[in-house]
């Protein structure tokens, strides 16, 4: 819009009950100096996305599908629900969506959910007034939906959010409004969501573990990122392009290794990949990489850890040829992981333990982690705080998985 002495602005968004819309108006000079100095204060903050379409690599039917559907997303305000696999590139992904968004001025905000505390999530998301707790801020904090107005916020791992969370995180998707924890003040907020997740949250809905509102609501766009093994043409280029990001140009994969590599499940991911080849570069003694650096089986399968594979063992003797098992690789492997963090000195909290089963090869998020979790808390095995002391092995579980004779 523009009149004979100036140039006006007009912003309009959607309420999101079909029947109401806001308009805002703005002399364009001064919202394009306001935008400047944001944009100076976003990039000192690191608030901004690191990366764009041109960085996503790959030349496969899967991947090139995802970008074109990423790309149509990124010309819409629609919040995106992106499904993938642990380390497939959801936050790449959801960054460059931003970046080629009518909102690539605007802030870029990600949050693992998945490292959060239940009790920090809700403050960290939508701020919290002064004395809302014992140990809040004098003066409070504003909220990351608040940091993130004008711009995307990116929440991974949504699956791992409470109800009560779910409910306010709706409430900021239909009546773009947010409210401090502590506070009666209401602030309205303009951001994009994308969320993501590698767990299926219609089944979770279908169970009563997810709101199904909020899930529709989320998935008003909605993107699946391909893992690795149905993408596997890629995986030279990955190598490739891996290389010179390490300005290791002059490093040749032998053929022979590069068609092991292809042929590799990868339950990692292109994140597995680029740990495995890190390795190799490591280890590497001249300018070329073959066979005889590839690591035994037990870098990449969960299943031959050699923690795992004890507790197996000793599972094994202590319940008897032929007995069945109602514990599968998974569940021994997040015992493995909860033994070796509390061993270490480290608190097994979700987060780090799905941190710590995606370098075992297990594709799984702090959702699932939970879910493993309670059932080996109901069964006695395991003490699962939401605190800072974490998850615990019990002296009934270390004896039921080996850790400990009778």
């Amino acid at each position: 819009m523009q009149s004979q002495d100036n140039r006006i602005l007009v912003r309009r968004f959607d309420l999101g009950d079909s029947r109401h819309t806001v308009a805002t108006m703005r002399d364009i000079t001064e919202y394009e100096a306001e935008a400047a100095r944001l944009g100076r204060e976003y990039r000192r903050r690191g608030h901004v996305a690191k990366w764009t379409f041109a960085d996503i690599r790959g030349e496969s039917e899967g991947i090139r599908r995802a970008k074109r559907i990423a790309e149509r997303l990124a010309k819409t305000d629609l919040s995106i629900l992106i499904y993938g696999e642990s380390g497939t590139g959801k936050e790449l992904f959801a960054s460059a969506i931003h970046a080629a968004s009518g909102r690539a001025n605007g802030p870029f905000l990600a949050v693992d959910l998945g490292a959060l505390s239940d009790d920090l999530i809700e403050s960290e998301l939508f701020g919290y007034e002064e004395g809302a707790f014992t140990g809040a801020k004098k003066g409070g904090k504003a909220g990351l939906f608040e940091l993130a107005d004008g711009g995307t916020i990116f929440l991974d791992e949504i699956a791992n959010i409470t109800p009560k969370v779910q409910q306010r995180l709706l409430r900021v998707l239909q009546e773009k409004e947010i409210m401090r924890v502590g506070s009666a003040e209401i602030k309205r907020v303009d951001v994009r969501v994308i969320a993501a997740t590698n767990e299926d949250l219609y089944a979770l809905a279908s169970r009563g573990q997810f709101r199904e509102d909020l899930y529709f609501r989320l998935k008003m766009g909605f993107l699946r990122i391909p893992p690795l093994r149905e993408r596997r043409s890629d995986i030279p280029s990955l190598i490739e392009y891996f290389l010179r990001t390490d300005s290791q140009e002059e490093v040749e994969i032998d053929p022979e290794l590069l068609t092991v590599l292809a042929e590799r499940p990868w339950h990692g991911n292109v994140r597995e990949l680029r740990n495995t080849i890190t390795y190799l570069l490591a280890v590497r003694d001249g300018p070329r990489i073959g066979l005889e650096e590839l690591p035994d089986s037990g870098y990449f399968e969960a299943s031959s850890a050699p923690a795992d594979r004890e507790l197996s063992i000793e599972g094994q003797e202590s319940r008897g040829a032929g007995a069945a098992d109602p514990f599968d690789s998974l569940d021994r492997s997040i015992v493995a992981v909860i033994h070796e963090l509390v061993s270490r000195g480290r608190t097994a909290g979700r987060g780090a333990i799905a941190e710590a089963l995606a370098q075992r090869g297990f594709a799984c998020g702090a959702g699932t982690v939970r879910a493993r979790l309670e059932k080996l808390a109901a069964m006695g095995f395991v003490s699962s705080s939401r605190g800072r002391s974490g998850a615990r092995i019990t002296n009934q579980g270390q004896i039921r998985f080996g850790q400990k004779k009778a």
